[in-house]
Parts: structure tokens; sequence; C-alpha cells
């Protein structure tokens, strides 16, 4: 999460991973005054706009499962039983409707963790509800309180509109939105080659929020 401030108005950005998070925090690098890491709405401020951004589902599992195979992390020893880290298949398909020890070994894990970087955190692990994917949890809880919700496919023209709204304006700012390449970006594939249908058919089962939400001309 972090706090910008120009023209004397301030807004919050909070970062689901694997939204373009990373290139909307380097973009707004010259206006932000409080950087806190990855939390929830809940945690930001009441009295000034807070944004997000979400993603394509299918999009966001390869961004999300690619990031830890470039990182060289085996999700083995986090995430023990679903899976070699990979075999995105049966990494994915326990990312839908993980049991409950799989949910806390998931928010457990650190790198780039959309939770608490101590640790498990309870309360995150609480408000998974069943039925729910990893990610339709962090969107819900994400998304929850935000003055609007953006969309990775189109930041640049989301995030310039987020700040108008907010009557933030900074020169430097408005270039980088221009002008900056995409960060941390996975190398990967079109997204539906990498699905079977029966992937498919849960993910729009398990992410039926993001889709009605978000992308319903994808149902």
């Amino acid at each position: 999460m972090v706090i910008v401030e120009a023209l004397g108005n301030k807004a919050v950005f909070m970062h689901i991973p694997k939204t373009a998070g990373m290139w909307v925090k380097t973009v707004l690098q010259p206006i932000i005054i409080e950087s806190t890491g990855n939390t929830t709405a809940s945690f930001a401020p009441k009295d000034i706009n807070r944004y997000t951004f979400v993603r394509n589902p299918f999009d966001w599992y390869i961004s999300w499962f690619t990031f830890f195979n470039l990182a060289k992390v085996n999700l083995n020893p986090v995430l023990a039983g679903i899976g070699e880290y990979k075999d995105f298949k049966k990494v994915v398909m326990s990312l839908l409707e993980p049991d409950s020890d799989t949910k806390r070994r998931i928010v457990s894990l650190n790198l780039k963790s959309a939770f608490d970087k101590t640790g498990a955190n309870p309360n995150q692990v609480a408000n998974w509800l069943d039925g729910e994917s990893y990610y339709s949890s962090l969107v819900r809880q994400y998304t929850y309180g935000c003055t609007r919700v953006g969309k990775t496919e189109t930041v640049r023209a989301d995030l310039l509109s987020m700040l108008s709204e907010s009557n933030i304006y900074n020169q430097a700012v408005d270039i980088r939105i221009n002008h900056t390449n995409p960060v941390n970006v996975s190398k990967h594939n079109a997204s539906m080659s990498y699905y079977d249908s029966e992937m498919i058919e849960a993910i729009k089962l398990h992410d039926r929020l993001v889709f009605t939400t978000y992308y319903p001309d994808i149902l």
C-alpha cells in the first residue's frame, strides 16, 4: 500500500500481487509519502480515496505461477501436498479450492505475499470463504471499500483517471504514466494455451466473483 500526495490531496493505492502494482508504485514514486507493504483496504485511511487494480484470472494465475518459477522458488516446502511447482495444473487447481492447511500455507508464503510479511495472519485465513479461490479472496478483501477498481489491462488510462478523480496532479507522474515501461513482467505464451477445459470451467466457477464484477464478457 502506498499513500500519495500532490496539490494538498491524498490517495491510497493497494497492491494485489501480479496486477501491475510494481509499475504503479514506480510511476507514482515522485509523490509517494508513505509505503507500508501489502495490506488490504481495511487498513487504509478512511478519509481519502482508495484504489486498486485487478486482472483477468486466466492471465493472473499464469503470471503468479511464472513469477515463482522465474524466482526459482520451489513451492513444495510451503504449499506441501499440491504438487511439483512446475505442475501448473495441479498448483492452480489447488489454489482454486484449497483445504484449511493449504490456505494457511499459502497465506504464509512471504515472497511477494499479498498478506502480512511476518507470516500467516489468522484473520486473513478466516476471511477466506469456502469455495473461493486464492485470487478471488485477494480481490474481495482488497477491493472492499475502494473508491474505484482499475484493470491491469487498462492500467495507464485507469491510473490517470484515478489521480484526476482525487484532484492529484504532478507533471513528472503524468510523464511517467505515459512513458514508463512495464515492471516485473512475466514472460509466457498466450494465456489460454495453458488451460484445458477442466481448468477453464473450474476457474470460471471459483473466480466467478471476479468475472461477474470485472470481466462479465468472458463468462
